[in-house]
């Protein structure tokens, strides 16, 4: 009876550490992949009353094989260089690791919104910081909970979409994920 309970303890211990090492090692695509999770709003204290005082906060899930999302602030040399405009702003996509596409109903149907008296759409480009974990295994999954303040051209009660997506440092761009609906409050 006790070797029963010896082998079977064995089983049960083999299976626990087997399934502990798997959940170690998860292995996905080095092309990240994203999935939308949710979004809300809150009230900007610093706005001081003026202007659009409501951030959104879009949070979305992530998964990368080899862990490379993420960008160090020296992080500035091609291929990520900003490549400054006049007005010193970046033009290099690839200086952004997140971008997201901002979308408004209009005439019946979601489009990219337009920037008043221009032909210029509206887009939120951001860096976030080296996701990369220490160790041998690089794979990471986890959230991304991103906040940012709508323009002040954009009206309360709009009825909006947010397109997202990520690049990795080796540029590979994830999928593209949207929101549902979203009412500006």
């Amino acid at each position: 009876m006790k070797s029963e309970f010896s082998i079977i303890q064995g089983i049960l211990i083999t299976s626990l550490a087997c399934f502990c090492s798997c959940k170690e090692r998860e292995i996905y695509p080095v092309i990240p992949s994203i999935e939308y999770k949710s979004h809300y709003f809150i009230r900007d204290p610093n706005s001081g009353g003026f202007g659009n005082d409501t951030l959104i906060g879009l949070v979305f899930k992530y998964r990368d094989g080899d862990g490379d999302i993420g960008l160090s602030e020296s992080d500035t040399l091609p291929p990520y260089d900003p490549q400054p405009d006049n007005f010193n702003e970046p033009t290099n996509p690839n200086y952004y690791n997140i971008q997201v596409d901002y979308l408004e109903f209009k005439d019946g149907k979601f489009s990219p919104f337009i920037i008043p008296n221009t032909t210029d759409t509206f887009k939120i480009r951001a860096r976030i910081g080296s996701l990369t974990p220490d160790g041998k295994f690089k794979a990471i999954r986890g959230e991304i909970d991103y906040r940012f303040l709508p323009p002040l051209y954009i009206e309360r009660k709009d009825t909006i979409k947010l397109r997202v997506k990520v690049l990795d440092r080796a540029l590979n761009a994830s999928n593209v994920v949207e929101s549902p609906v979203i009412v500006l409050p």
